[in-house]
This record gives C-alpha cells, structure tokens and sequence, in this order.
C-alpha cells in the first residue's frame, strides 16, 4: 500500500493520498471519537483506489463495550485494517448457522458469490444447473431474500474484514 502510493507516513502518521477519502478518514475517526451511535454498531470501510490495486480500510471502534464501561480515557478510539479489495467472499460459519444452512447450500451459496451465475456455478460444481437453481431457492426461502445480489450482498456482512 505505501508502495502503491496509496498511503504515505508522514511525521510518524498514516496519511491517505486521496483529499476526499482523507476527509472521510477523519470523520471517522473524529465520529469514532465523539462516541457517534453509527460508529458504534460496527464501524465503517472505506475503498482506498491505488495504482494496481484497490484496497478497503475497515475503521473499527474501540470506544464500546467493555472499554466504555470500564469509564477510563483511553488515546485510541478506533482501530484501523487495510486489506486488499477480493473479490473472494469467505462463507461465514454464523451466516450458515444463522439460517441453518446445508453444506450444499453453503457451497451453491459461495459458487455464487464468487463465480458468478447459475451456469458459471453449476459447471465448477460439477452439477447441473437445475440443481443449483434448487439450492438457490432454498437460500432465498431461508434468508428472506430474492435475488442473487442480495443474497451476496447478505454473505458480504456476515465477512469479517479480519479473516483473509
């Protein structure tokens, strides 16, 4: 990332090449700080655009839980992971738990999130694609959902921006 002129350090300081994702870097950290109620359910990502590769920052708070009833002042108020942008979603165990999903499910469900369609799915399955329309079905019963973005859109908030 530093070598893809997408960060720099400056006076011991992480700074983000581009002016309007800097600013939003700081929202979020001065969010993180002000102890704002969105920063709280989670924290935000941020896309950080490089020369070759896209990378997201996921900007973490470290002001809830434990820390904020322990009642101390603490100088870090969020953390900061970086990552590469994949296009390879990681199937979460909660995910398939949650909606109690098969282990055919959960395979259908990854083919699509990281291959493509129906017939794209079928082929590195190695199953036909009535099979997989059928499995994909029964993940939009399960999760409540009825398109394929969806139900990629549901996997991605199930990934931890730390599991790579």
């Amino acid at each position: 990332m530093l070598g893809d002129g997408v960060l720099s350090l400056r006076d011991e300081r992480v700074v983000v090449a581009d002016r309007d994702t800097r600013r939003a870097l700081a929202d979020a950290f001065t969010a993180t700080a002000d102890r704002d109620s969105a920063m709280d359910r989670g924290g935000i990502s941020l896309t950080l655009r490089g020369e070759d590769t896209d990378y997201v920052a996921h900007i973490l708070p470290l002001t809830s839980g434990a820390r904020a009833e322990a009642g101390g002042h603490y100088a870090a108020v969020s953390a900061m992971f970086v990552q590469p942008v994949s296009r390879d979603l990681p199937l979460d165990d909660g995910m398939a738990r949650a909606f109690g999903l098969t282990p055919a499910e959960q395979r259908v469900l990854s083919a699509i999130a990281n291959i493509g369609g129906v017939p794209e799915s079928a082929s590195t399955l190695g199953v036909a694609e009535s099979t997989v329309k059928t499995h994909l079905q029964r993940l939009f019963d399960k999760t409540g959902t009825s398109r394929q973005a969806d139900l990629v859109k549901l996997l991605a908030g199930y990934a931890s921006p730390l599991a790579r």
